[in-house]
């Protein structure tokens, strides 16, 4: 095998965690800090030639969470057997393997009490000892390239790295395989400080994951910035007891900086929870599982998970599930049990169809725009504002909210937004909300709203009327609503709405609900409600 050739060509990938597409300049948005030039001397990869075949990374200044692509001159195909390695130049020690016969086998529905195959991933920095375990796809085709996605953290900074493929695990004219040495490359040093960026190149790293990742090692309240730089990101992201971190996206506006992954309930089943390794840890130093472990709890169909983390904000990007009708499919479940953690958007998008939001905990959004069509916005939330937002219903039948809140929480508050539908959607077909659970509240509340045909004349969904709870309602508990008129601010009738809803009364806003700082009340941690 012949060793590869250097090419004097610099990264062309595009910005996003495995997208690899063509490139996207950085745009520094209206308001917000300046990115700090990279500094020219830093060395970058570059592709390398290997018989005929395109293969990048080479040389020095790889990411730590790189994706390797090779690029043919006629359409490859993926085999059905043979393993794809990568393997620590100083000692030879294997960092990952993918096998190819799983990846040929596809997804079953992750489930507890699987085994660990090299088709899941494992998200999480180790120090944290706790995991989230999904379905991924290590090995994707798309036309005359192959990307080969190295499985979550196995890469370390400053390291050499040389890549082995058997010769049946890929298929191309003039290919038969990578041999040890025939194909290397360098990592580059681990950032320092309290502001990173995430981007194609130049960057700190490629993946928003690996940025968070940083942050937590920095100390699980120490403050982080994360620069997004516009591009496509798709990438399934974990966070746990990781406290004062910022995602801005640094585009003109929220659709140049996508996060987005394909998940869904049929892939990664449930809502999802972290996972602790197996085994005795003197016997597992990483700290990670191993391939051929129990998988005990399932990561997920979100796109984020969220565990217990305060102070955490997002700016000026699109977080989206694309999973699209027929499945439970969060773009965010933020996980909060003690429901005294909080979050932050403003200027974001979170797209999806059913259960785009799980929320728990004191949560804020802010001139935001959510879309989706059963229940998409969930959960049993403290109190979780929406403020000047848009609240799109994608279908016809959409409940907006399915609200399972305890006793004495506020639940889901609707202050200034507009209640608009896609295209198609018809008139009357969509519901303010409907029944949760028979243990919590339905405690939902919209407040000085602009609504759409498409809400229902009886508001909340009529075949539940007799289920929702509490059975008597007030100004605090229960389905509430005031001031609504049509989306251009004309008159709207609520002489419709279900009996045993609540019309809030002037006094009643103004007490409990004039503003977000009334409504975040409650919240005494570090989050901070600005604009």
């Amino acid at each position: 095998m012949k060793r590869f050739k250097l090419l004097t060509l610099l990264l062309l990938a595009g910005a996003g965690a495995v997208s690899c597409g063509e490139k996207e300049d950085p745009v520094t948005p209206p308001q917000g800090p300046v990115e700090t030039p990279d500094e020219p001397q830093a060395p970058q990869p570059e592709y390398g030639e290997l018989d005929g075949c395109l293969i990048f990374p080479v040389g020095e200044g790889a990411y730590k969470d790189a994706c390797l692509t090779l690029e043919f001159k006629t359409a490859p195909t993926l085999g059905t057997s043979g393993q794809i390695r990568i393997f620590k130049v100083s000692d030879d020690t294997e960092a990952d393997r993918i096998d190819m016969a799983e990846v040929a086998e596809g997804h079953q529905r992750m489930e507890t009490g699987q085994t660990l195959k090299t088709t899941h991933d494992v998200i999480g920095p180790k120090g944290l000892r706790r995991y989230r375990v999904v379905n991924y796809e290590p090995v994707t085709l798309d036309g005359n390239k192959i990307t080969i996605r190295p499985h979550y953290d196995v890469l370390d900074y400053e390291t050499e790295y040389y890549v082995v493929i058997d010769g049946e695990a890929l298929a191309a004219d003039g290919f038969s395989g990578v041999e040890a040495g025939a194909w290397s490359f360098v990592t580059k040093a681990k950032p320092t400080g309290a502001v990173v960026t995430v981007g194609a190149e130049k960057a700190d790293f490629r993946t928003v994951q690996a940025a968070l990742d940083y942050g937590y090692g920095l100390g699980a309240d120490a403050a982080l910035e994360i620069r997004i730089r516009p591009g496509q990101y798709e990438e399934q992201l974990f966070m746990r007891y990781n406290n004062n971190i910022t995602l801005r996206g640094m585009g003109d506006g929220p659709d140049e900086v996508r996060i987005f992954y394909r998940n869904g309930d049929d892939l990664n089943g449930g809502v999802g929870g972290s996972i602790s390794p197996v085994g005795n840890p003197l016997d597992n130093p990483s700290g990670k599982p191993h391939f051929g472990d129990e998988i005990t709890a399932v990561g997920g169909r979100t796109v984020m998970l969220v565990e217990s983390c305060d102070n955490l904000r997002f700016e000026n990007l699109t977080l989206e599930n694309t999973r699209g009708i027929g499945a439970q499919a969060e773009a965010l479940y933020n996980n909060d049990n003690s429901g005294d953690c909080g979050i932050v958007a403003v200027n974001c998008k979170f797209l999806g169809y059913q259960d785009t939001l799980n929320l728990k905990g004191y949560c804020w959004f802010y001139n935001c725009l959510v879309a989706g069509d059963v229940d998409f916005i969930w959960g049993g939330a403290t109190a979780a504002l929406f403020e000047q937002c848009e609240i799109r219903a994608m279908t016809g039948g959409a409940y907006i909210v399915n609200a399972r809140v305890a006793s004495g929480r506020k639940g889901f508050i609707f202050l200034d937004c507009r209640l608009t539908k896609a295209a198609g959607v018809a008139a009357g077909s969509s519901w303010l909300a409907r029944h949760g659970n028979d243990t919590n509240n339905d405690n939902v509340t919209y407040v000085n709203c602009k609504m759409d045909s498409h809400i229902a004349p009886e508001g909340w969904y009529k075949n539940d009327a007799a289920k929702f709870r509490p059975a008597t309602m007030t100004a605090q508990q229960g389905l509430k609503e005031y001031g609504t008129t049509t989306l251009i601010g004309g008159a709207y009738s609520l002489a419709s709405r279900l009996s045993c809803a609540y019309a809030l009364t002037a006094d009643d806003v103004e007490t409990y609900y004039k503003d977000r700082e009334t409504i975040l009340s409650g919240y005494t941690k570090k989050a901070q409600w600005t604009e």
